[in-house]
């Protein structure tokens, strides 16, 4: 298990996954954030 040194240094970096096969236009990029992936969860720093 990683241990940060405070919790700054845990904001950001959340994962992005392509969806753009889901829009009818070819030429558009989609991204999905995984915030089930954040250190915390789905908790957000804002």
């Amino acid at each position: 298990m990683t241990v940060a040194a405070n919790l700054a240094d845990l904001v950001g970096g959340t994962p992005l996954v392509d969806i753009s096969v889901l829009s009818p236009k070819p030429d558009v990029q989609i991204y999905a954030k995984l915030e089930g992936e954040n250190p915390t969860g789905s908790v957000k720093d804002r």
